[in-house]
């Protein structure tokens, strides 16, 4: 299996507390690296991206790798995600048998850092051991690993509703499709460090981007965008993650298209 993990950053990889530099990362041989920054030119940087946003830069990372046409999972990262492996294994070790295990569409690593968060309490279930690795819907965006079917129907991301909060929630809303295919792993935690300013993205972007998708999804969201008593009753439902054979191809047409409009997605998308 072959993943690269692509990182937006101000200034490139940091060392923040517990943070660290990706070096484990690079030296293992076993996943590449590519990050942006845009604020600061980095010499190891792919490319500075002066000013332009997170969603922006995730989108050009997405275009950059899958170009590349030899990966089978895209690791998103924001630079002050700080990783962590549960288990004897290195956390990229970790996250590659986690992949090999079930093939999902997604996998997302288990925040503790949310887990008490009153915005959050429902919509990350509480810890099972019986289940290290579940089935989850609509979580952190903080970090993303994607399977290779899937990068052109995640990306690009719409850019013009403000570029980080309102395209979490796409993102998330794109994922519904595919709950029981969606993991968490508790095999690792990935908590992020850095409250970022709010100046790129508030609740009311979110919204703007909850009306222009109201036509593209054919299922509903009780109440507000994010109801977290309505993720918690279907979360319940899913807790089982589905295995897969490797070469699964996640992009069922037929199958998506009970769920979001890909023609209006397309269109939406080429809005930018």
């Amino acid at each position: 299996m072959k993943i690269c993990m692509l990182e937006t950053s101000p200034s490139g990889p940091v060392d923040i507390g517990s943070i660290g530099k990706r070096k484990q990362i690079i030296e293992s041989g076993k996943c590449d690296f590519f990050f942006v920054t845009h604020k600061d030119f980095h010499s190891d940087g792919i490319s500075f991206r002066k000013g332009e946003r997170w969603a922006s830069n995730r989108n050009f990372l997405a275009s950059f790798a899958e170009a590349k046409e030899k990966y089978d999972y895209f690791w998103f990262t924001d630079y002050d995600v700080n990783y962590t492996s549960n288990t004897h294994l290195s956390v990229v070790e970790q996250i590659i048998e986690d992949l090999e295990q079930y093939n999902p569409a997604i996998l997302v690593c288990f925040d503790p850092n949310k887990q008490h968060s009153h915005s959050h309490k429902n919509i990350y279930l509480p810890h099972d051991p019986s289940l290290p690795i579940r089935s989850a819907l609509m979580t952190n965006n903080q970090m993303k690993i994607v399977h290779k079917s899937l990068i052109d129907y995640f990306f690009p991301m719409p850019l013009s509703f403000g570029s980080i909060w309102d395209t979490c929630l796409y993102f998330n809303l794109l994922e519904v499709p595919f709950i029981g295919h969606t993991a968490m792993t508790y095999n690792v935690y990935g908590s992020g460090m850095i409250s970022e300013p709010q100046s790129q993205g508030n609740n009311a972007s979110m919204k703007k981007m909850y009306e222009s998708m109201k036509d593209i999804i054919h299922f509903a969201i009780k109440d507000t965008p994010q109801d977290t008593s309505t993720l918690y009753q279907v979360q319940s439902r899913f807790r089982k993650l589905l295995k897969n054979e490797s070469d699964i191809d996640y992009f069922d047409k037929n199958k998506i298209s009970k769920y979001i409009d890909l023609e209006k997605l397309n269109s939406l998308k080429e809005k930018g």
